[in-house]
């Protein structure tokens, strides 16, 4: 598959597929909460409810997918741009038009959603910066992680190919002695710059070092990956 720095990556059908199973289990965990809400019985056993592990499972694809791409990237301030302007681009026009729509259902009809403008910030939501609680759309919290790990990302690859993988794992050094410190608790900006979700990307990013550097198997990138996010799972709830 990819073996060098001097052969172009290819897209892997193969994490495709296993973003779709990720965000079939995100879905699945969710339908109990709307049974309760809206049907006022449950169909489905609580134990769907572990199917939040999906998001753990895209965060360490995302760590993958940051990688592979940015194989071959120079580094450049130009270079470095234009990754976090592709990166921004596929996040915030799709999330801005859902998170109107959130907006304008709350203006018409506060109590149809659990959104509290005393306690969230409008602004902050739109930006998809760390706040106390939730943003406005609670399920863009996960948008918040990500685009803190493409901004992560953007400044390592500043740097010469060489240095990445020791940047990235300086970054958790400073993830995990932040936590040790207790400096997570003094802001929400803090706790997302060292959240131990970060440990999650961390993991993908290593898991595309050694697929790029001859581990060739596709089949087998599926199954590391899939063990991956399962294991940054239990770390997470373990450091919780």
């Amino acid at each position: 598959m990819v073996s060098s720095l001097n052969i172009a990556p290819v897209k892997l059908v193969n994490i495709q597929a296993l973003r779709g199973l990720a965000a079939l289990m995100v879905v699945i965990t969710h339908l109990p909460t709307m049974e309760a809400k809206h049907a006022g019985d449950a169909l489905l056993p609580m134990s769907v409810m572990l199917g939040i592990s999906g998001v753990d499972l895209f965060f360490v694809i995302s760590g993958f997918i940051m990688v592979y791409v940015t194989w071959q990237s120079q580094n450049s301030l130009r270079k470095a741009g234009e990754f976090l302007f592709a990166r921004a681009t596929r996040i915030y026009p799709i999330y801005w038009i859902v998170a109107l729509a959130v907006l304008l259902a709350w203006i018409i009809k506060p109590g149809i959603l659990s959104f509290d403008a005393e306690q969230t910030s409008v602004i902050k939501s739109f930006a998809l910066w760390p706040q106390d609680g939730f943003p406005m759309l609670k399920v863009a919290w996960t948008l918040i992680h990500e685009m803190y790990f493409y901004l992560v990302f953007t400044l390592i690859i500043l740097f010469a190919h060489k240095w990445r993988l020791l940047l990235l794992s300086l970054w958790m050094a400073i993830v995990m002695g932040g936590n040790v410190l207790g400096w997570s608790s003094m802001s929400p900006e803090m706790a997302l710059v060292l959240h131990p979700l970060s440990m999650e990307f961390f993991m993908g990013a290593v898991a595309a070092w050694l697929f790029l550097s001859g581990y060739k198997s596709g089949g087998a990138v599926m199954v590391t990956l899939g063990v991956l996010g399962w294991l940054a799972a239990i770390i997470y709830l373990v450091t919780l």
